[in-house]
């Protein structure tokens, strides 16, 4: 089951997402995450050692592996084919052995914005 520690995106802004899959030891998998908004779909993988997807162990305090953490930085340009509201949030690997597996479908809140652009880097003089 996927356990989401980031309730919120913002359309055109760069936010790290952060989900933990409970009781999978997967940081070595080949790891798929996907925002899925009716017609719009937004995937990213650490397929081919991208690194726009991050996995890590998460252990309890005794030691034992309990989960792996996933983070993805998403970029303006990714956040802006997403409208406010609600958008499903699922996980899915691929072990070495090439066993596949998913989460549970999550949820995640879209925020509305009033600026849909992408905004510019630096100072800009008016």
């Amino acid at each position: 089951m996927a356990t989401l520690r980031t309730a919120k995106l913002k359309p055109g802004t760069t936010p790290l997402l952060t989900v933990v899959v409970d009781g999978e030891a997967i940081q070595d998998a080949t790891i798929y995450l996907t925002i899925n908004m009716g017609d719009k779909q937004l995937t990213k993988s650490n397929y081919m050692g991208n690194d726009a997807l991050i996995a890590e162990a998460v252990y309890d305090s005794g030691g034992q592996q309990t989960g792996t953490q996933v983070s993805v930085q998403y970029s303006q340009a990714d956040t802006l084919c997403l409208r406010p509201g609600n958008a499903r949030i699922e996980v899915g690997w691929v072990l070495e052995d090439g066993t596949a597996d998913k989460s549970d479908i999550g949820r995640i809140d879209i925020s509305e914005t009033l600026y849909r652009g992408v905004m510019l880097y630096g100072r800009h003089s008016a």
